[in-house]
């Protein structure tokens, strides 16, 4: 990250970082599903090829995303933090399954 030059974007980015700091967890969760929202999707609620999907439908890919990423942390959690090669295949396959329902 470069610093601005100028003192007053300087001070407003470290006010910006300092607040960062002090959001609570479930802000900084739910940040970050929006953030995931909009990279998977285009937009908090997605966008598919065709058109928009729903809230419901975009909840249940959502969902479906957690639920990998919970399983991922499992299998991490039995190997000392790290998870075989075809447990990545395994996962991969999952995400991409959800990745084609997006693009419907």
């Amino acid at each position: 990250m470069k610093l601005p030059e100028d003192e007053q974007e300087r001070m407003a980015l470290y006010r910006k970082l300092i607040d960062q700091c002090f959001i609570s967890k479930e802000e900084r969760k739910n940040f970050y599903a929006s953030m995931r929202m909009m990279y998977l999707f285009g937009s908090e609620i997605g966008i598919l090829k065709d058109g928009q999907i729903n809230k419901a439908q975009a909840a249940k890919l959502h969902k479906e995303d957690h639920q990998i990423r919970q399983e991922e942390r499992d299998m991490a959690s039995q190997n000392h933090g790290h998870i075989t090669k075809q447990e990545q295949v395994t996962l991969n396959q999952q995400e991409n399954a959800v990745s084609r329902q997006i693009g419907k």
